[in-house]
């Protein structure tokens, strides 16, 4: 382990014990019917438990001090996947089985304004570490609706890099969301950083940051550890119960210090057993690079929408800058009647809110999917190829824990590379249990 994440480890452990002294000492005493309940052991002989530190176990384990201002809360997610490939001539893509996601979260409220999180990845896949992901402490600002965050957290870039891999709609993001991200190395697209974020409560989020390595995927020589400036704005004049609208616009600008590692490459919306289709090792004598984001998303009840648009444009010295794009629009039809649900602070969309859980009898959610997706990386003198996409799906939400989703995904056209006119079909299988 690096020494930077043995730093955060302690800092974690730290957090964690602090969150727990200060709701008080917490005893677990035998309520009615022998059902477990929390009291504070310095105040239970003169008030009644209802006051004091409580539990929650409603589709997750939280405890909340007796004072209100003190939480902390164990979450996870496990994504249990599986793919079945028909390859075209040229590709060889492998059909197999994966823990593609598999963490442990940690994170509470100490003192009212001061908010932490870290958890851990145990996961391993051929193109993301084992290793921290969010691992920060946030100060929200008395009396206003913006914070600070100092840790490893999420870049501010693009909509469907912000929604959590709980909420998404497809097995995997789409063709241009992540490698904009990983052109420095594979970060997952978080990385150390500091970074101010809010709202004016009705209309629009901001996010401002200022972000270096990351603690588990970046070269270990900090000279060449990229350092990048990041803005994320979003506008939805409509957030209401089953309708929203949003916008969103993005521009970042990224240091690599003249360094030649900038590369792009992109699976095809698959990481079981695949292959890159389209991309570059590498783009020599890069100073830095920025990139762009335009964000679209509606819900009009059990109907959904969601698009972006990318680009990325590198500047070199003595030579011309090469610029890359890419886009995805997705479209998404809950059949049982649910809707998406906004998170107008975040910025995101979340799953279907459901109204009939399988556990209490019901049958849960239906979701229908569709995307098209396109991605270039051809301009001046790099070669890269371009890739368009369509992927459909269908998932099944349980309830608000568990969830079952099938995605196809057929390359429609790979231009220019190594697999110029393949087209591959991608059959993937998921199993998320999230808490």
């Amino acid at each position: 382990m690096h020494c930077t994440q043995v730093i955060f480890a302690s800092l974690a452990i730290i957090l964690s014990l602090s969150s727990l002294s200060s709701a008080k000492e917490i005893n677990f005493q035998s309520a009615p019917g022998g059902i477990p309940s929390i009291v504070s052991a310095t105040t239970s002989r003169n008030i009644d438990s209802a006051t004091g530190p409580k539990i929650d176990t409603n589709g997750r384990f939280q405890i909340t001090g007796a004072d209100g201002e003190s939480i902390f809360r164990v979450g996870g997610r496990l994504h249990l996947d599986s793919a079945i490939y028909k390859n075209d001539t040229q590709t060889t893509m492998t059909d197999g089985f994966d823990a593609r996601r598999a963490r442990l979260e940690f994170q509470g409220t100490m003192y009212k304004n001061f908010d932490w999180k870290f958890d851990y990845e145990f996961g391993l896949t051929s193109d993301i570490k084992a290793g921290f992901r969010d691992i920060f402490v946030r100060y929200r600002i008395p009396k206003t609706t913006s914070s600070i965050t100092f840790g490893q957290f999420k870049e501010f870039f693009g909509l469907e890099h912000m929604n959590s891999s709980n909420d998404l709609p497809f097995v995997e993001r789409s063709l241009p969301s992540r490698p904009f991200l990983d052109i420095a190395e594979a970060s997952d697209g978080r990385r150390l950083g500091l970074g101010w974020n809010g709202n004016d409560r009705s209309l629009f989020t901001w996010a401002l940051g200022a972000f270096a390595r990351n603690t588990s995927g970046d070269s270990t020589d900090r000279l060449t550890d990229p350092f990048s400036l990041q803005s994320r704005i979003t506008i939805s004049p409509i957030h209401q119960e089953t309708e929203a609208m949003h916008l969103g616009l993005n521009a970042n600008w990224i240091d690599l210090k003249n360094d030649s590692r900038a590369k792009l490459s992109s699976r095809p919306e698959a990481r079981i057993g695949t292959q890159s289709l389209i991309g570059f090792n590498s783009i020599p004598g890069v100073r830095n690079y920025a990139r762009y984001a335009l964000e679209l998303g509606l819900i009009e009840g059990p109907i959904w929408f969601q698009g972006e648009y990318l680009l990325a444009r590198f500047h070199r010295k003595g030579a011309a800058a090469p610029t890359f794009s890419g886009w995805h629009v997705d479209l998404g039809w809950v059949v049982t009647g649910e809707s998406r649900v906004y998170d107008f602070e975040r910025g995101t969309f979340k799953n279907p809110k459901l109204e009939h859980f399988v556990d209490h009898g019901g049958i849960g959610a239906f979701e229908l999917v569709a995307r098209l997706s396109n991605l270039d990386y051809t301009d001046e003198d790099i070669q890269g190829g371009v890739e368009h996409n369509f992927s459909s799906g269908l998932n099944w939400y349980a309830n608000s824990n568990y969830r079952m989703m099938f995605t196809w995904t057929k390359v429609l056209s790979v231009k220019g590379g190594t697999f110029n006119g393949q087209t591959p079909d991608e059959f993937l299988f998921r199993t998320q249990f999230a808490f």
